[in-house]
């Protein structure tokens, strides 16, 4: 039976199958998880979103859910568009704002 890489372990095909249930059980339920963070750690989930969005290989729908998230985040953080707070947000997004390290 192959395995199968799941989030950093091995998965055999009855755990991978399990997995994909129950991950659709999360898909079909209805109610929200509602998060609450202080605002510093909503800014920096918002940072690491931002750094793991501007990965080339992150694309598609899960990446678009979580540029949704992140975004919320930024409006709520950010309500005053032409705020310091605000501009140093939507810099995030920007790709000319990327370090790296020498």
């Amino acid at each position: 039976m192959p395995k199968i890489l799941l989030m950093g372990a091995q998965a055999d095909d009855r755990e991978f199958d399990e997995f994909n249930a129950e991950l659709k059980k999360l898909r079909d339920d209805p109610q929200e998880v509602l998060l609450h963070l202080d605002k510093i750690a909503a800014w920096v989930v918002l940072c690491q979103l931002q750094l793991a969005l501007r990965h080339p290989e992150n694309k598609g729908a899960t990446a678009e859910i979580a540029r949704n998230v992140a975004m919320s985040i930024q409006e709520a953080l950010c309500p005053e568009p032409e705020s310091v707070l605000a501009m140093m947000a939507q810099s995030g997004w920007e790709e000319r704002r990327i370090i790296v390290p020498q």
